[in-house]
């Protein structure tokens, strides 16, 4: 894959929180998109340090999701990436609704547990350390 495809593709999801806003003025966003984010199944986790990631608690699992860019999940992988098939998938546009009308989960942890958290959502595609302190902070 060249550079250009590269550009082009980080060209096509670019606007994604232009979309999720114009979506949301319309009250046209789709129910579980909503839902999860009254759910609060989008938590911001942040260390002592300053480093900060935003991660979905899907029912099968989380995703890692830099607002606007990427997400973790297979969907955005092969239909907004590969196949471009749509220029976000449900965890993304959540993520960014969430933020928007801060209806996420803020939890600061020490960089110890911080770096556990990204382990097992990137290695066991569910963080059972994040999910327990997750409903400890509501």
């Amino acid at each position: 894959m060249g550079s250009e495809t590269c550009l082009e593709v980080g060209v096509r999801y670019v606007d994604v929180e232009r979309g999720v806003s114009e979506a949301a003025n319309r009250g046209d966003l789709p129910d579980r998109i909503v839902e999860a984010v009254r759910q609060r199944r989008v938590v911001e986790v942040s260390d002592e340090g300053g480093s900060r990631v935003y991660v979905f608690l899907g029912r099968s699992g989380d995703y890692l999701v830099v607002p606007g860019t990427f997400c973790s999940c297979r969907d955005f992988e092969f239909n907004v990436m590969f196949r471009w098939r749509r220029r976000a998938c449900y965890h993304l546009v959540a993520t960014e609704l969430a933020i928007r009308r801060g209806l996420l989960r803020r939890l600061k942890v020490g960089r110890d547990t911080f770096l556990d958290i990204l382990y097992e959502v990137v290695f066991n595609g569910r963080s059972r350390i994040l999910r327990r302190l997750a409903t400890l902070n509501p």
